[in-house]
């Protein structure tokens, strides 16, 4: 007798637990798996974004570790600037940038490359970008870049600029958002443009 009392003592908390998830299995469902399932899905693509800029560092000019941390942290706690935001990427020779790309679709953007400034206008009369990132020189032009900057304007392309380029001494940004040839310095000016259109939005 003594055991059967022991037995059902010990199965009523199991029981119990049971019954409290079955009853709110729908809050459950909906609210909590979600939040865990994120958290472990942000952790890991922000680890994969810590490692392509990490490769993008690679042959450009020096980058410090902690500017690197420096970088990986803004992107954690504003990556929802640019969730869904669509960059149009022109660049004569893509494979140059390409764990730079990798690591804005890794947190959420859309990234359409150009390899011409025809091709990039072609593409934002077919969409709304969100930011454009160029080079400066392409073999079309050595200043292929600010120019592409005007015949964006007369095509009332609005969007902000920035140049991501080999060689940035001696150059202005002009009319551009923005201008560097590093990739962290790069993350931070993609989401101060993307902040900069949020806010010019909202004030309207």
């Amino acid at each position: 007798m003594e055991h059967a009392v022991d037995l059902v003592a010990a199965l009523v908390w199991p029981v119990a637990l049971l019954g409290l998830v079955w009853y709110f299995r729908g809050p459950i469902r909906n609210q909590l798996l979600p939040r865990l399932t994120g958290v472990r899905a942000f952790g890991f693509e922000f680890s994969f974004a810590a490692q392509a800029l990490a490769d993008a560092s690679k042959g450009k000019p020096k980058v410090t570790e902690q500017s690197r941390s420096a970088a990986i942290a803004r992107l954690q706690r504003e990556a929802h600037l640019l969730a869904g935001a669509r960059i149009l990427w022109v660049d004569d020779a893509p494979r140059n940038n390409f764990n730079e790309r990798r690591l804005f679709e890794r947190v959420g953007a859309r990234v359409d490359p150009a390899l011409s400034s025809d091709m990039a206008l072609e593409l934002a009369r077919l969409h709304p970008y969100d930011i454009v990132v160029s080079d400066w020189a392409r073999p079309e032009s050595d200043n292929a870049g600010p120019e592409l900057i005007a015949a964006l304007r007369r095509e009332r392309v609005l969007a902000p600029v920035v140049f991501y380029a080999g060689r940035v001494e001696a150059r202005s940004r002009g009319e551009a958002f923005g201008l560097t040839n590093r990739p962290d310095m790069l993350v931070h000016l993609v989401l101060d443009a993307l902040q900069a259109e949020r806010r010019a939005v909202a004030s309207m």
